[in-house]
C-alpha cells in the first residue's frame, strides 16, 4: 500500500511525504502501529495516521500522476456546475466535497463558485465569505498537489491550466 519516502496527499493538510512507521505512543493511539506523515508546506510537523482504520486510511490516497493530471485539465470544460441554492446546504455540501480528497469533487466546486463569483460580480456582488473560503481552500489543495506533481510553483498551478483549455471553452 504506502511505504515510507512515498508521498500522499492527506485530506485537508495536502501533500505529505511518508517519513516513518511505527507503533505510536500518542494517548488515545497507544500502541498503534501508523503513517507518520510530513506536510511539505509544514516541515516541522507530523501527522500520525493508524495503519489499521480503514476511516483514516480513506483520507489518505497516493498522488495523482502528471498524466491524471492533464486528463483532469481537459475534462474541465465539460465538469458540471453542481449549484445548491441554500447557503447553509450549499456550504456542508461544498465543504463535505472538498474534504472528500477527490480532486475531481474539488474541480466541480471551483468551477461552481467561480461561475457564481462571476455572475455576481457582473451585477456589482460578490460570493458569500463562506463561499469564498470553501472555493480558496479548495483551489489551496489543487493547486498543492498539481504544483508537487507537476514541478511548478502553486502560484502558477492557474496559468498552466488555462494554458491546457482552450480560451472559448475556460
Amino acid at each position: 500500500m504506502f511505504a515510507v519516502n512515498d508521498y500522499v496527499f492527506y485530506v485537508s493538510t495536502g501533500v505529505c511525504r511518508i517519513i516513518d512507521t511505527r507503533v505510536s505512543k500518542l494517548k488515545g493511539m497507544e500502541g498503534q502501529a501508523c503513517f507518520v506523515l510530513q506536510p511539505i508546506t509544514d516541515p516541522g510537523s507530523r501527522l500520525f495516521v493508524p495503519m489499521d482504520h480503514d476511516d483514516q486510511l480513506d483520507n489518505m490516497r497516493p498522488l495523482l500522476t502528471k498524466e491524471e493530471i492533464h486528463r483532469m485539465i481537459e475534462e474541465m470544460p465539460a465538469t458540471e456546475s453542481i449549484w445548491i441554492a441554500n447557503e447553509r446546504d450549499r456550504s456542508s455540501g461544498y465543504f463535505a466535497r472538498v474534504r472528500s480528497c477527490d480532486s475531481r469533487e474539488w474541480i466541480k466546486v471551483i468551477r461552481t463558485l467561480y461561475q457564481e463569483k462571476m455572475r455576481k460580480k457582473a451585477s456589482g456582488k460578490a460570493l458569500t465569505t463562506t463561499d469564498s473560503r470553501i472555493m480558496a481552500l479548495a483551489e489551496k489543495l489543487l493547486n498543492e498537489e498539481f504544483a508537487f506533481v507537476l514541478g511548478i510553483d502553486p502560484k502558477d498551478v492557474a496559468a498552466y491550466i488555462r494554458e491546457r483549455i482552450p480560451a472559448e471553452v475556460s
